[in-house]
């Protein structure tokens, strides 16, 4: 997958592309507004290596079954929430973010960063990665 696969890519079928391997010009895709989610990036091209094996077909990566509709996440990490979830997720997330900015304001604050690496507030919720 590169930025011209992206652009010519039918958008109309596809919320984006997870490849369980590398891709070429990730950025590139995000930019048309095409997400690409994969194990990393390489310069080198795929023409004539590309093969695709199927279009809206379950995908297993790193051991986990991504299904068509999944919500994937990709900022520090890349993360894949069934759909029947997504609400669930996002409230847990919210919370873990908002204990988190609230230590982070008190640290910017000058309170010692030793105490906000200990504070009972980032214990929080039980956390599960599967």
């Amino acid at each position: 997958m590169a930025g011209t696969s992206a652009a010519a890519w039918p958008h109309g079928r596809s919320g984006g592309v997870v490849a369980d391997g590398v891709c070429r010009d990730v950025a590139e895709a995000r930019e048309l507004g095409f997400p690409v989610f994969s194990r990393g990036s390489i310069p080198a091209t795929a023409r004539g290596r590309l093969q695709q094996r199927s279009t809206g077909e379950p995908v297993s990566i790193a051991g986990l079954t991504v299904q068509q509709g999944d919500v994937v996440v990709d900022e520090t990490g890349l993360a894949f929430v069934p759909r029947g979830r997504a609400e669930e997720v996002v409230r847990i997330a919210t919370a873990i973010v908002a204990r988190e900015r609230a230590i982070a304001d008190e640290v910017l604050s000058g309170a010692p960063g030793s105490r906000a690496m200990h504070d009972a507030r980032l214990a929080g919720e039980k956390e599960s990665v599967r």
